[in-house]
């Protein structure tokens, strides 16, 4: 991972519960973090939220899925970007056009990055992609953490809680 970032990492009690409740359909599974900011060059933006609430489900149904947060009741972070938590992604398989995120993703397979744009089509109604509101949101808890170069940080199931 070349860039920094700040984010908000589950617990493990908390991956557990969302696990329980959703589970992944593509192979490379992530539920680990809700990014705070992406790029970062410091822990400036890190904060310890009051609540954290998965609030809904989507996938294409092609190679990507995520849950739909909200982090102290707010949809959106500062950057413009919803919160979200990627469930899982099939990193063997391209990208459709539709979720391509500029010239350089045009040969690139799903990443965990693809969530945003997947998200903001359905809460726009400007792709054909429902979010699954959940009529329950399920509260989790996650810890604050800057992910810089040095710290060694992959986004797997055995990633170490922070």
């Amino acid at each position: 991972m070349s860039a920094s970032f700040t984010a908000l990492f589950l617990t493990k009690e908390s991956r557990a519960k969302l696990l329980e409740r959703f589970a992944p359909q593509f192979p490379d599974i992530k539920l680990d973090h809700l990014t705070i900011q992406y790029p970062a060059h410091d822990d400036r933006s890190l904060f310890d939220p009051q609540s954290i609430c998965v609030t809904g489900y989507i996938t294409d149904g092609n190679g990507l899925e995520a849950l739909i947060a909200e982090v102290d009741g707010q949809q959106f972070r500062n950057d413009g970007q919803p919160w979200h938590i990627t469930l899982s992604c099939d990193s063997a398989r391209r990208v459709p056009d539709n979720l391509k995120l500029d010239d350089d993703d045009a040969d690139q397979v799903y990443k965990p990055k693809h969530s945003n744009t997947l998200i903001k089509h359905a809460l726009n109604h400007t792709k054909p992609y429902d979010i699954e509101h959940l009529e329950t949101p399920i509260t989790i808890s996650a810890k604050p953490k800057f992910i810089g170069p040095k710290s060694g940080f992959q986004s797997s199931p055995e990633s170490p809680e922070p």
